[in-house]
């Protein structure tokens, strides 16, 4: 892994210092790599908000804390929730950044759903 050298403020090392007394982190490269990856995924939600801008039926949302969507939230809406779920823990030793959709389709059935797409796709 690459070594760098980072300047921070004495309020951000006071901060790294006691995230790694409390435990949660071995070591202040642990911290930064945590704060590195919720830049990544910041950065990944502000460009499907950039694309999204202005759809009616998609919405990006952040990611839930306990990972977890309730299935039958958007039912009747017509609506899509597009989320972004940083995985540093792949069996392949990468990070991956995993795009999760949750939408209003079962009931509809297959040509409900194809209109609803048509409709994305057209902006309409």
């Amino acid at each position: 892994m690459p070594t760098r050298n980072v300047v921070i403020t004495d309020h951000q090392a006071a901060l790294v210092e006691n995230l790694v007394a409390g435990g949660r982190y071995q070591n202040a490269s642990e911290v930064l790599r945590e704060g590195l990856r919720l830049i990544e995924t910041r950065e990944s939600e502000d460009a499907l908000r950039a694309h999204y801008a202005g759809s009616r039926f998609v919405t990006v949302e952040p990611a839930t804390p306990d990972y977890k969507l309730d299935a039958v939230a958007l039912a009747g809406t017509n609506q899509m929730e597009l989320r972004v779920f940083a995985n540093d823990a792949a069996a392949d030793g990468f990070a991956h950044a995993v795009l999760v959709a949750r939408l209003d389709n079962l009931g509809k059935g297959a040509s409900g759903a194809a209109v609803q797409n048509l409709e994305l796709m057209l902006g309409v």
